[in-house]
């Protein structure tokens, strides 16, 4: 009984997410949350995968500016954001003007989670080439 309560302080409060086996189970399968960016779902079949980048945000951040990077001459039609968090999930938003994604945590959620960023983008019709 000691340790099952050290355990919720420590995730609640400290942020380790894996003290027992049904943390660690529950992290492999439910956890994932994903956000979609790009529109109708016509954009969303458009264009190549152009971007992909994986990473982990430590227990102690709230605030995480991801930048997608996308060739030159085209046009970001489709983001998909995939959030694996044992917790709850963050507030994801996209920044258009700067081409970054924003994952946000709430002030108590102290947790380690990993995320996915694929982005998919289109040549502009805007751009041309060999002028």
């Amino acid at each position: 009984m000691k340790n099952k309560i050290l355990c919720v302080y420590f995730i609640f409060f400290i942020g380790i997410s894996q003290c027992d086996e049904g943390v660690r189970s529950r992290s492999s399968s439910g956890t994932m949350d994903t956000f979609e960016f790009g529109g109708d779902p016509i954009k969303r079949q458009s264009g190549e995968v152009t971007f992909t980048k994986s990473g982990t945000i430590g227990a102690l951040e709230k605030n995480v500016r991801i930048p997608i990077v996308i060739p030159e001459c085209t046009d970001l039609t489709y983001v998909r954001v995939d959030v694996d968090n044992p917790i709850g999930p963050p507030y994801v938003t996209m920044d258009y003007d700067l081409n970054t994604v924003v994952i946000k945590y709430r002030p108590l959620q102290y947790s380690l989670s990993s995320y996915v960023i694929t982005a998919k983008s289109k040549l502009s019709p805007l751009c041309t080439f060999g002028v």
